[in-house]
């Protein structure tokens, strides 16, 4: 049935990783992008899922955290919902648990690298060739999507770690006289449509159109959606109802407390240094959410965060997105777009609140709004309107992207009690593993810190 065949697709999409690295946690990295509408100026793609071979889904705001108190409910939360603030809630500042006051750096479309000058050991390096910082509302313009006002449409994402949290989607006017902005997308947060059972569910979405209904919390598949002001201290609209949806896949709970295994938030410590004190406690964290028991299958071994699921399902539903088993499928979802918006070109802004990490993961996309149904284009992510999309090839594109990712994984072990010393950490290995990624950084010109970080190696190791 579709269900075994979604998990055999889970497994058969997963990407080489190290062998030697299975059972260590790993730094957290590859993380989220749009995948429909197809004008997104990033690079996702529906074909391709959650592959980040591209670089789509490192356009983000790293180490940021909430300026005020939670607003969240302790039944929308995705990581230790039981816990009740203190210190012992390690998440307590992460942007999830107040959506949408999270301060993000650039326009509301991501910058690369998540930081405008610094690049950080969990994740926090542009894509390659990109410059570190770069505004993504500064990517081109992509032929856009058209969509009737008043009407609904179809969004989707795709993730390759899950960090939990919860997502939303916004528009700004193209010509907005203060320009695209993160305050003006917030004046315009589109409320999730809930009109039918199959415009009210989340739906994991497959390159051929197949579709599949998302477990929530409700009987009926209906999405987990929280409504709260959600807006920023730049936003005038503080009073409007705010839609946000708890990301329907939870991450695994391998750990009763992190607090209790991984100790209080260190402040974060800039550079690729992968073995300060900082990222260690970064990985311990992504472990408590399944990095290291999901990496292998992409399941969780044993519990989630929150329910997923009957007891007939959680045997192949229980997959977590936070291994190296990169989704094919996409999260889709249907928006209401509001029928007094003016006619013309928009930027669709797709928000991405992080509870498990510190992270605010943001693509843009370009909407024209029309007025009538029969001037609409890829509204709908149908089986016909996918195939008209061309396919890129998973785990295609920049392939330095990965020789990059290879040679920080194999100096990450070496770093290690469990690497030192080893065959793999040999200094044939690491010049092997590392030439190609140091060639690559070099022709890129925007990556020279990780040209010293590969020869650095050739010293400590």
């Amino acid at each position: 049935g579709a269900l075994p065949a979604m998990r055999g697709a889970l497994r058969a999409a997963a990407l080489p990783a190290l062998l030697l690295l299975l059972a260590l946690p790993t730094p957290s990295r590859g993380h989220g992008q749009i995948t429909w509408p197809p004008s997104t100026r990033h690079g996702g793609n529906i074909h391709a899922g959650a592959d980040c071979a591209r670089g789509e889904c490192f356009w983000f705001s790293n180490n940021v955290e909430i300026p005020g108190p939670t607003t969240l409910p302790a039944s929308m939360r995705s990581m230790e919902p039981e816990v009740e603030g203190g210190k012992r809630d390690v998440w307590r500042t992460h942007p999830w648990r107040a959506p949408g006051t999270a301060p993000v750096y650039g326009s509301g479309c991501g910058v690369a690298g998540g930081h405008p000058t610094h690049e950080y050991a969990n994740g926090g390096v542009p894509p390659v060739g990109v410059r570190l910082g770069l505004d993504g509302a500064a990517l081109a313009k992509s032929a856009p999507a058209r969509w009737r006002r008043g009407g609904v449409a179809e969004v989707a994402w795709a993730m390759s770690a899950n960090h939990a949290g919860g997502y939303a989607y916004r528009l700004c006017k193209a010509d907005n006289p203060g320009g695209v902005t993160e305050s003006c997308f917030q004046k315009t947060h589109l409320k999730f449509a809930k009109a039918s059972p199959a415009s009210a569910a989340s739906f994991a979405t497959f390159p051929d159109g197949e579709r599949i209904p998302m477990q929530t919390s409700s009987p009926e598949f209906r999405r987990d959606v929280f409504v709260g002001s959600g807006a920023s201290a730049e936003n005038e609209n503080e009073n409007d109802d705010f839609e946000w949806v708890r990301v329907p896949v939870p991450t695994c709970r391998e750990c009763a407390s992190a607090y209790d295994r991984c100790g209080s938030p260190l402040l974060p410590t800039p550079g690729l240094d992968y073995g300060s004190q900082w990222n260690v406690q970064v990985n311990c964290y992504a472990a408590c959410a399944g990095s290291a028991s999901s990496r292998e299958t992409g399941s969780c071994p044993d519990e989630t965060q929150f329910f997923f699921g009957n007891e007939t399902e959680t045997e192949t539903l229980r997959y977590s997105g936070y291994g190296k088993n990169i989704w094919e499928w996409s999260i889709l979802d249907t928006v209401e777009v509001p029928v007094d918006l003016e006619p013309g070109e928009y930027v669709l802004s797709w928000r991405w609140d992080c509870e498990q990490s510190a992270q605010v993961w943001q693509n843009c996309a370009d909407v024209e709004i029309v007025a009538f149904a029969n001037q609409t284009r890829w509204d709908v992510a149908s089986a016909a309107a996918i195939a008209e999309v061309p396919a890129v090839a998973r785990g295609g594109g920049d392939s330095s992207l990965f020789a990059n990712e290879r040679c920080m994984d194999l100096l990450a072990l070496c770093r290690t009690e469990q690497g030192r010393g080893t065959e793999a950490c040999g200094q044939d290995r690491i010049d092997a593993t590392c030439a190609v990624a140091s060639a690559a950084a070099a022709n890129a010109r925007t990556r020279r810190g990780f040209v010293l970080l590969a020869c650095f190696a050739r010293f400590v190791f």
